[in-house]
């Protein structure tokens, strides 16, 4: 710009839209597309898309049932690691380069196809790999389900502790909404109960029963790590633990639907605002 200044020609500042579209742009990504020997996606690995030249490694898994987190925690403890799913069966695959750029995801270069085979390095190991991921996937499934009404839990706390705080500034309320939130707030944490432990019994050095997520987790996690037929104990621990879960889920959502009403009564009230 200094040396077209100098020669006198023109250095336009760029219009709003065209500022307001650098602001608005999505990081780019690279995608290497995994697909199955009947086309089917199977994983998404992130590639780097810094200069220069890079090794991505797929780790032969699907994708892990964990909850999506956009920050990751500064540190993390020596025996954390991160999130996997259930293991790929063996057999053909192929992979494909793309690339995201503001929405538009746009392939690269030609699909790669490469053999996912065994390592039989031990007689433990079944004969039924389908069988064993078709259990891995039941138990992340649930995985998945549990570990997103704990995180409704959490929602619902801060709703009715919102609420709660409204409702000292709404004039027009009754006292009887005051004993409806106070309600709703034990059975959720009866539900929490269920579903994390017992907080009154636990910090009190009292045993407790195991909870649902607890359960869960140990089912899950222990087989996404094993290529060993599924033993009988761990069938029968998850079909408590779906028992367990489908009554909890199912208060959970009675709650919802509670909770829904008395923030639609606030509304017209003219309660302040919340969440």
């Amino acid at each position: 710009e200094i040396e077209v200044e100098i020669e006198g020609g023109d250095t336009p500042y760029p219009t709003w839209e065209v500022l307001r579209a650098e602001d608005r742009e999505e990081e780019p990504q690279l995608l290497l597309l995994v697909r199955d020997a009947e086309g089917r996606l199977v994983r998404q690995v992130t590639g780097e898309t810094g200069a220069g030249l890079h090794r991505t490694a797929w780790d032969l898994r699907l994708p892990p049932p964990d909850p999506i987190v956009l920050a990751e925690p500064e540190e993390r403890m020596y025996w954390e690691s991160d999130p996997v799913g259930p293991l790929a069966l063996p057999g053909q695959y192929s992979v494909q380069l793309a690339r995201l750029v503001n929405g538009d995801l746009a392939n690269i270069g030609m699909a790669q196809a490469f053999t996912v085979k065994p390592l039989e390095n031990s007689p433990e190991i079944t004969d039924d790999r389908r069988a064993l991921q078709a259990f891995q996937l039941k138990a992340a499934e649930l995985q998945r389900a549990v570990k997103g009404a704990v995180g409704v839990v959490e929602e619902y706390r801060a709703r009715i502790d919102h609420l709660q705080a409204a409702l000292v500034e709404t004039p027009a309320r009754s006292a009887a909404d005051f004993a409806t939130l106070v309600g709703l707030a034990n059975r959720l944490e009866d539900v929490s109960v269920a579903l994390t432990g017992d907080v009154t019994g636990l910090s009190r050095n009292e045993p407790a029963a195991m909870p649902v997520a607890s359960r869960v987790n140990t089912i899950y996690t222990s087989q996404a790590l094993t290529q060993f037929p599924v033993p009988a104990q761990y069938q029968t621990s998850y079909d408590i633990a779906a028992r367990e879960f489908s009554a909890a889920l199912a208060e959970l959502r009675a709650i919802e639907g509670e909770l829904e009403g008395i923030e639609g009564r606030l509304e017209g009230l003219g309660a302040p605002w919340t969440p």
